[in-house]
C-alpha cells in the first residue's frame, strides 16, 4: 500500500494498484490544501472506477499523508500511584481488576484502609491521612513477690 501511495506522488500511475484507492484518498486529505479536491472526489468514488479515483487524486491533489498521532500515556501522580497499589493490597484485586473498578475508587475510605494495613509517615503524607505516631506504653506495675509456700500453690 506504501509503494502505490509513493508510485502516486511520482505520477507512476500504471504502478499503483486499483484496490488501495480508498486508502490513498484518505491520505490525500491530510493535507488542508486538498481538502476540497478530495471531496468532490469522494463524491464520486462509488460511482466511477478505482483508476480514474486514482487519476484525479494524481492531478488534483498533491502531497497529503495524514500521520497517526502516537498514543501518549497518561501521567500518573505520585497519589495516584500509591492509592492504586494499597487499593490493590487492601482488595486483593490484579491489575486489571483495578482499572474495571476504577470508575468506584472515589467511594474507597482511605482513613479505613490505613486502620487496616497501615501507612507509613511519608505514605500517609503523600495521600493526606492524618499520621498518628504509636505511643509506647511502659507497663511498671510491681509484681507481688510471693511469700513462702504461697508462690507455689
Amino acid at each position: 500500500m506504501f509503494n502505490s501511495w509513493k508510485s502516486l506522488c511520482a505520477g507512476r500511475l500504471t504502478e499503483v494498484d486499483p484496490k488501495f484507492a480508498y486508502p490513498l484518498l484518505r491520505w490525500m486529505s491530510g493535507k488542508e490544501s486538498n481538502l476540497q479536491a478530495c471531496s468532490n472526489i469522494d463524491f464520486l468514488f462509488f460511482k466511477v472506477s478505482p483508476e480514474i479515483v486514482i487519476s484525479l487524486l494524481a492531478v488534483n491533489c498533491k502531497g497529503g499523508f495524514f500521520k497517526y498521532p502516537k498514543r501518549t500515556k497518561a501521567e500518573s501522580s505520585a497519589y495516584d500511584d500509591l492509592f492504586k497499589e494499597k487499593a490493590m493490597q487492601y482488595y486483593r484485586w490484579s491489575s486489571a481488576e483495578y482499572e474495571k473498578n476504577k470508575t468506584v475508587t472515589h467511594l474507597i475510605d482511605i482513613q479505613e484502609v490505613n486502620r487496616k494495613i497501615g501507612f507509613s509517615d511519608k505514605e500517609c503524607k503523600t495521600l493526606g491521612v492524618a499520621y498518628d505516631k504509636a505511643t509506647k506504653y511502659k507497663f511498671i506495675a510491681d509484681k507481688p513477690k510471693p511469700r513462702g509456700l504461697d508462690g507455689f500453690m
